[in-house]
């Protein structure tokens, strides 16, 4: 298989990936040239609470679209001026030309599969079973305590928590993640989290570690307790992770 807390960079035409190891590739159709971008390093003390626990290997799915100055017009005197904008689905699905609002062109699979064929993700899953320590290495992850997000917080949506098996890791999820991040009523109402844990920890040390990584990063993006979304949160483990489910308070 093949968003942000500091601007994405190297961009790539969606077009030119080949998408191996997910059961279907999905686009939203529209306007613009879809990317993939990969994210510049930052450090991750000078980021907001809601970028802090995006990992480094993310990849981005980002649309091109060029908007021209008044081209008839400018045809007439035979030149075109122009400047070339670029969105990320975090950021909307939807652009105003002319008044009228046009949806934009996103390559989600393509995104998710190129995050996935260098991933790290791959090598912990039984490095993490077998490593017989507590915690898993922070290069492997956006925060140390194991709770990850593919995409920045959004208050309103209600979080959907992943949480991954015996001997694995969220890489696991890839379908899963792929039919999620295509269903605009889910992508409307629900953001993806993801829980990573050293699996050959007891499963009691594995729930409440979760429960306490859950329960700080609720305080994290929601210090005021203004977003009940949060507290709406929905749990879906498999095999040990099913074990493991917990949620905060």
């Amino acid at each position: 298989m093949r968003t942000r807390r500091t601007p994405a960079t190297g961009a790539t035409p969606a077009a030119d990936l080949r998408v191996r190891g997910l059961r279907n590739r999905y686009r939203r159709a529209g306007i613009g040239a879809p990317l993939v971008a990969r994210l510049a390093a930052g450090q991750v003390e000078h980021q907001a609470a809601e970028h802090r626990r995006i990992p480094d290997l993310v990849k981005v799915p980002i649309t091109a679209f060029l908007r021209l100055d008044q081209p008839r017009a400018n045809l007439d005197h035979g030149w075109l001026a122009g400047r070339l904008e670029l969105y990320s689905q975090d950021d909307l699905l939807e652009v105003e030309v002319d008044g009228r609002e046009w949806p934009l062109e996103f390559e989600t699979s393509s995104a998710l599969a190129y995050m996935l064929g260098d991933s790290p993700w791959w090598d912990f899953e039984l490095e993490g079973f077998f490593s017989g320590v507590f915690r898993t290495d922070a290069e492997h992850r956006g925060a140390d305590d194991g709770l990850l997000l593919i995409h920045p917080y959004r208050p309103g949506l209600i979080p959907v928590v992943l949480v991954h098996g015996t001997a694995s890791s969220p890489a696991r999820r890839a379908d899963l993640m792929n039919e999620l991040e295509i269903d605009r009523d889910i992508w409307g109402r629900y953001q993806i989290w993801l829980y990573m844990y050293n699996s050959g920890n007891p499963i009691g040390y594995s729930a409440g570690a979760m429960r306490q990584a859950l329960e700080k990063t609720v305080r994290e993006l929601d210090p005021r307790g203004t977003d009940p979304a949060l507290r709406r949160m929905v749990v879906i483990g498999h095999s040990q992770g099913g074990c493991s489910r917990s949620s905060p308070r």
